[in-house]
């Protein structure tokens, strides 16, 4: 029964009650008089009733703190009846505002009775842009066994969500060695300590540990021998972000400030997945409490703990820096060490373009690894500033490449991990032959 129909049946109810105690009171006809007191005691009692026990009902939340663009998120409720009254189909009414339909109902179907506790839930959508979210508060609703009247009260369980940006999974190219440290000549390290790959097997020095004694080779050569294993050695990889305003293209989650939030969330993921220690370094503000605007920096670090660090930032960043991109990486100079990975995205290229292309010079001779993304802009709608003549992107990108750097460019609507499997190659080359001249 609806809400509309539980009104109308109520109205009626009321007014046939109060037609028999004024026909019965008037004409002195008892059993009309009867009939309307008796109609509306019931009335009255199935008012008392949901209000009652809604006194002795409780309701506990329990639900992830965060989760990502799109997910779906199980709000469950504990519910408890104290009373010594049934309950017909109780309701929790929720709002989870990052839902496109925010209002969400978990229902006890078919009753709660006397002295019981059960769960009930529901699922709910991060359909908005990544933030901070509030959810709830949750409005209890008890009816009457019949229907007729709703009893609701407002709890004080509303929790925090914090929205991160979408992770999509990158192709194991994306970060090519990244896992280990450089050498000279490209390939990886191989150095000696603990770790799951066999290294070799060496005599046996002051210090070494016992269990480590390869006791076939000590056999054979007559003099203790250890199996030496290969330690695994992280490469630290650099995001940086550019928060400033000046550089803004786009709008909603199309604008260059959201493509970015997820490349650098996907690229941070994929590297702490392999085993590297990743930082992030921006200038601009974050929402919600104790934001402002100033410099956002998070050191180097590997793990989970690290990764939920970084999502947590890139959930709540704003584009009201004032700081160009270059000035940033400069600004951070010192903790670019040789063999870090860098990586640059490039929200307005016509803008930054040049300026990307001296950084990279700069970082390859301090021995970093530069990786620039460029943000198309034939995708993005400029929203500050005029666009400069004879800039491409195809001209930004040879020029970034020229100067040691992997350039991967990224248009607005595009997959990143197709754009990450191969880096920038160069335009395409249109060889005339004779054919085409005929």
């Amino acid at each position: 029964m609806n809400d509309d129909d539980a009104a109308l049946l109520r109205w009626l109810a009321g007014l046939a009650g109060l037609l028999g105690v004024a026909w019965g009171a008037s004409l002195g006809v008892r059993p009309a008089l009867a009939f309307g007191l008796a109609l509306l005691g019931v009335l009255l009692a199935l008012w008392l009733y949901p209000r009652l026990a809604l006194r002795q009902l409780r309701v506990a939340r329990t639900m992830a703190g965060a989760a990502c663009e799109e997910d779906a998120v199980r709000v469950r409720f504990e519910v408890t009846n104290g009373s010594p009254l049934p309950l017909l189909a109780p309701e929790v009414v929720d709002r989870f505002a990052p839902d496109k339909v925010p209002v969400r109902r978990a229902v006890v179907f078919p009753a709660l009775g006397p002295r019981r506790r059960v769960e009930a839930h529901y699922d709910g959508r991060c359909d908005t842009r990544r933030g901070d979210y509030v959810i709830g508060p949750e409005v209890l609703r008890v009816r009457d066994p019949l229907g007729l009247f709703v009893a609701e009260s407002t709890g004080a369980s509303a929790a925090p969500l914090v929205v991160y940006p979408t992770i999509e999974p990158l192709p194991a190219g994306a970060l090519t060695g990244a896992s280990r440290a450089p050498a000279p000549t490209g390939g990886a390290i191989r150095e000696a300590g603990e770790g799951g790959v066999v290294l070799g097997v060496r005599e046996y020095r002051a210090g070494d540990a016992l269990r480590r004694i390869h006791w076939p080779t000590t056999a054979r050569r007559g003099r203790l021998s250890i199996i030496e294993h290969e330690r695994q050695v992280a490469r630290g990889v650099v995001l940086f972000l550019d928060l400033a305003r000046a550089t803004l293209r786009g709008l909603g989650r199309q604008s260059t400030l959201e493509v970015s939030v997820r490349a650098l969330a996907a690229l941070a993921a994929h590297a702490i997945a392999r085993g590297d220690r990743v930082a992030l370094h921006a200038q601009g503000g974050l929402a919600g409490p104790g934001g402002g605007l100033g410099h956002l920096e998070l050191p180097l670090a590997g793990g989970r703990p690290q990764l939920e660090r970084i999502l947590d930032t890139l959930a709540r960043v704003k584009p009201d820096g004032e700081q160009p991109l270059g000035a940033l990486v400069h600004e951070r100079w010192g903790a670019l060490g040789a063999g870090t990975i860098v990586w640059l995205p490039v929200a307005d290229p016509e803008q930054d373009g040049d300026a990307a292309a001296e950084l990279v010079s700069q970082l390859r001779a301090r021995g970093c690894q530069p990786r620039v993304l460029l943000l198309d802009p034939a995708g993005f709608r400029r929203i500050f500033g005029a666009p400069r003549a004879g800039v491409s992107l195809a001209d930004i990108a040879d020029a970034c490449a020229a100067s040691g750097a992997l350039v991967y460019t990224l248009g607005a609507g595009e997959a990143l991990a197709e754009r990450l499997a191969e880096p920038w190659a160069g335009r395409r080359q249109v060889r005339i032959t004779r054919e085409m001249l005929a």
